[in-house]
């Protein structure tokens, strides 16, 4: 970015980095998006990027002072690194990380990490992951709607890490009209120790009209609907609401044990969706209120 000689932000140069040669999220609002996915970028040529136009903005700046007669600490070369370009930085998460390091580090670039933004659709477990890295960045959500470009929000988070994964299951539900037995492992809910904590959550869901099947046979004798143990995840955030789905209140299945032992053929039987609908929540909890900063379905659109 160039700024003219009596512009308020000539002392910032920013360049704008990529990360994978094109991308695999498609974001209809996106170029990149519908080009697809390529590979990922090396470390080296995510720095390189930086390096060259550091080279560039080194000469332009010692041009400005001459021209204009400025002093050497009226104008910067290279001062900010935004993750904005191609690709989905979280998604090249490790290379991403590392390249930052280099750019941060005083024997490297010695860029400020609160000169460096991370730009994202809102990968939640890379997100977790990044607010906890000891090098504090700025992230921002890239969005479609009309929310000022991007959400900033600062890390650290207060981030209530848990998650589930799997089919929905009520707990009354029979087999061949007999009742297993049901046990909850966990319970997911805003809520800590009966109320709400401060601070910010991203909550985000990918729900499906999916099924699940698998055939049992108990080794060495009949079914015994007394020995099978069905655990299951309480999902308890009847505080949000998803515009398909509903209220967000369900149980997902999680295990199932026949006379103590996990069943093989669980495992391995393959969850078949039928397209699933993306949503994330950005809350922010302050004084037991609770406020969606943002919302989106399926990267497209604020709901």
């Amino acid at each position: 970015m160039r700024y003219d000689p009596d512009g308020h932000r000539r002392r910032r140069r920013t360049v704008c980095v990529s990360t994978q040669a094109g991308c695999a999220l498609g974001c209809t609002f996106c170029a990149t998006g519908q080009q697809g996915f390529s590979r990922q970028l090396t470390v080296a040529e995510i720095v390189g990027q930086v390096l060259n136009i550091k080279k560039d903005t080194v000469k332009e700046k010692n041009n400005f002072i001459n021209e204009h007669k400025l002093k050497n600490d009226e104008i910067n070369d290279l001062t900010n690194v935004v993750f904005m370009g191609m690709g989905e930085p979280l998604a090249n998460y490790e290379n991403t990380m590392s390249s930052i390091r280099i750019l941060n580090d005083p024997k490297g670039l010695n860029i400020g990490a609160r000169h460096i933004t991370i730009s994202t659709v809102g990968l939640v477990p890379q997100i977790i992951k990044l607010s906890e890295e000891d090098i504090k960045l700025f992230k921002s959500l890239k969005n479609s709607g009309d929310l000022k470009d991007s959400l900033f929000v600062e890390a650290p988070f207060d981030l209530c890490e848990q998650s589930a994964y799997g089919v929905f299951i009520g707990s009354e539900d029979t087999i061949d009209g007999e009742l297993p037995k049901y046990e909850c492992i966990e319970t997911i809910s805003l809520l800590k120790d009966g109320s709400y904590e401060d601070g910010w959550y991203i909550v985000h869901t990918g729900l499906t009209k999916g099924s699940l099947e698998f055939q049992f046979e108990p080794e060495g004798g009949d079914f015994d609907i007394n020995e099978l143990v069905i655990e299951y995840q309480k999902v308890n955030l009847s505080e949000l609401s998803d515009d398909l789905y509903g209220e967000l209140n369900f149980n997902v299945l999680s295990n199932i044990l026949y006379k103590g032992d996990f069943i093989d053929e669980y495992d391995e039987a393959e969850l078949i969706d039928r397209g699933i609908d993306r949503e994330v929540h950005i809350l922010q909890i302050k004084d037991e209120k609770i406020n969606t900063v943002y919302k989106n379905r399926n990267y497209l659109e604020e709901c």
